[in-house]
């Protein structure tokens, strides 16, 4: 065989060699990882928004900037550099033949980067040198395995390819059942907080009220009725007209006639889900004067509402069961129905 043929047949070789090793990884997006020492975090590519910390998402970019920004603190920019590097070329154009053929052999010219980062809003300082120290790229073929690598050059291409995107994998389930734990363990841990609050204020209602009945026109209703129905109309419809705010109070009181609620003022404001104001904790804010007056005069008898069992703002609604219902009339934002 002639020294030119056989030249142009080992260039082939490396070639296929090359391109074996690295389909695998080419095919693939890159795994990358934000987290913060704030979780609730917004992170923006350039001006596109990706997600909220702790945020795991897939980029094949060869280097991208990342903004991490919460409101209260500094944005945060981190420079990632999570494609594959192109071993081959840096090693040629340094002169450096001997490890661009290896390179070429083993199929290695890509390996994958670093693409875990960690940015702190608390603390600027750290960041440059924890993505420093994080970045680093990295070759898993050694000087010293020239020879081994020569002789099986083919094969330990493929299976490197085939052990690191099998690695790849595992490391992205371990990933997601970590982040699936811990979203439930804070899910659990909210629910616990939310039901500690709803205790501690039926305790301070029961503390600083008194649970007398009212002899006014309020009827049975009692003082602690008043002061939390007061507390639910200012959550609820503050910023409302007043009768706006009636309205919502006599939409308590209705549920406490009905068969289908609970028949207390607390049992109906408590209900699981029946009032945003309870979930998101306004209910525990010192209502006004004129809630208080809105609060006495539906316990009077006074139903701007219509009778309705319900109420919600048309801008914001979005369950599709709640527009199911027939509406009674529409005072300020509220629309009431039955």
């Amino acid at each position: 065989m002639k020294k030119k043929n056989f030249f142009s047949i080992l260039v082939m070789l490396f070639a296929v060699m090359a391109l074996s090793g690295c389909a695998t990884l080419l095919s693939k997006k890159q795994t990358v990882t934000v987290t913060s020492d704030v979780d609730g975090a917004q992170v923006y590519k350039g001006k596109k928004f990706v997600g909220i910390t702790p945020l795991t998402f897939q980029t094949k970019s060869a280097k991208s900037t990342f903004t991490v920004t919460k409101e209260g603190y500094e944005p945060q920019t981190i420079n990632t550099s999570v494609a594959i590097r192109w071993n081959t070329l840096w090693n040629w154009l340094n002169g450096f033949y001997p490890g661009w053929l290896i390179d070429l052999a083993a199929g290695s010219t890509q390996k994958y980067t670093k693409t875990d980062y960690f940015v702190s809003l608390k603390d600027a300082s750290i960041n440059d040198e924890y993505n420093k120290e994080n970045q680093h790229q990295y070759n898993t073929i050694a000087f010293e395995q020239v020879a081994g690598i020569l002789v099986d050059a083919a094969a330990a291409g493929i299976a490197e390819g085939q052990q690191r995107q099998a690695e790849i994998n595992q490391q992205k389930a371990e990933k997601e059942a970590q982040l699936r734990a811990e979203q439930q363990a804070r899910i659990a841990q909210n629910n616990q907080q939310l039901a500690e609050l709803k205790a501690t204020s039926t305790r301070k209602v029961d503390n600083s009220v008194s649970t007398r009945s009212n002899t006014n026109s309020q009827g049975s209703y009692s003082d602690a009725d008043v002061y939390l129905l007061a507390r639910l109309i200012y959550g609820e419809a503050r910023g409302e007209s007043y009768v706006g705010q009636v309205a919502v109070g006599a939409v308590v009181l209705n549920r406490v006639a009905s068969s289908k609620f609970p028949s207390t003022v607390s049992g109906v404001i408590y209900q699981q889900g029946a009032f945003d104001a309870v979930e998101d904790g306004q209910i525990n804010l010192q209502p006004s004067q004129e809630c208080y007056n809105a609060a006495r005069d539906a316990m009077n008898g006074w139903d701007p509402s219509g009778g309705a069992l319900y109420y919600f703002n048309p801008a914001t609604a979005t369950n599709k069961w709640i527009w199911s219902r027939p509406m009674t009339l529409t005072i300020g934002k509220h629309r009431f129905c039955k």
